[in-house]
């Protein structure tokens, strides 16, 4: 609460300063604001991070860096339409932006306009055919728009660009398994550990691959157990943990297991299903359809992004 308090006044007292200041340019304090919001976005507090790019970017003068941050926050807050806004300004500030040009895409991603995307994502490359993410993305948008082969070819082009690097390993066998290729899928998440064994999300996808297809259960849960050992705070790696463990036959110690997972994670909708699913398999009615009303209460909804009260509206 302490932190929160004074995270509030920070806000207050930057916000404050560009009030005074009026429509004149104020370098240090948006400098100030930028880099506060810099670092709430890498704490992923996409909400708080919010409101002080957007402070900043009423500024005078465009800041290329400020606009696509606020698209990417919307995007994170599942609010698409609002970040195309702010990504159309970037592009108005700089059409040649292959940054802007790529979030231009991943919000038609999100929207599920695939054939929208891809357009952007050639763009991108077309400025910087370094941008190695705008070549997986665009790999997924083809997927999306049902051009397997050329989904394929891009994601190909993406790993043989950065051989080396885990998270297109990873990315590329994302796109495999979006296409089918479970079993190719499977090798590319190996090879991604293999660069880089505390890699995360690979360490979580394997261990949902192998779990999906019911095998290798105790590989799954020492591999989902690492990545919640690396991530404590994601709790979607503990219960992967606890179903391998479930599926295995230790179904006691598994339900145990998710109920601890549920209480410490209580905002989790995937700990609460799973263990309804479980406690309800074991005959154990009424406690299953408690568990099954808490999922339902904390089921994901898209968070909304903070917007400005009204003016004359009180606290």
């Amino acid at each position: 609460m302490k932190g929160q308090y004074q995270g509030l006044l920070l806000i207050v007292s930057l916000v404050g300063v560009a009030v005074v200041a009026g429509c004149r340019d104020q370098p240090p304090a948006t400098h100030q604001l930028v880099s506060r919001a810099d670092e709430l976005f890498a704490a992923r507090k996409f909400n708080e991070a919010y409101v002080l790019y957007r402070a900043a970017a009423n500024g005078s003068t465009p800041n290329l860096h400020v606009l696509v941050r606020l698209a990417d926050c919307c995007l994170w807050l599942q609010d698409a339409e609002k970040g195309h806004e702010w990504i159309d300004r970037a592009l108005a500030a700089d059409r040649n932006s292959a940054l802007a040009w790529e979030k231009k895409g991943e919000l038609y991603l999100a929207q599920g306009k695939h054939k929208e995307a891809i357009p952007c994502f050639k763009k991108a490359l077309a400025f910087d055919g370094k941008l190695n993410v705008a070549r997986l993305n665009l790999a997924l948008a083809y997927e999306g728009a049902g051009q397997k082969d050329l989904a394929l070819q891009v994601a190909r082009e993406a790993v043989a660009a950065e051989p080396k690097s885990a998270d297109v390993h990873f990315r590329y066998a994302v796109t495999l398994a979006r296409l089918g290729r479970t079993a190719d899928a499977e090798a590319g998440y190996r090879r991604a550990l293999a660069l880089n064994p505390d890699h995360v999300p690979a360490l979580v996808e394997l261990a949902r691959h192998l779990v999906s297809q019911r095998r290798s259960l105790a590989e799954a849960r020492k591999l989902a157990q690492r990545a919640y050992t690396l991530q404590p705070g994601e709790g979607e790696a503990a219960v992967l943990a606890a179903w391998a463990l479930f599926l295995s036959g230790e179904r006691k110690p598994a339900l145990q297991e998710l109920e601890q997972v549920a209480h410490s994670h209580p905002t989790n909708y995937e700990a609460w299903r799973r263990l309804s699913a479980g406690l309800r398999e074991l005959g154990m009615v009424n406690a299953a359809r408690r568990a099954a009303e808490i999922a339902a209460a904390v089921a994901p909804r898209a968070p909304a992004i903070m917007r400005e009260r009204p003016a004359g509206r009180g606290r």
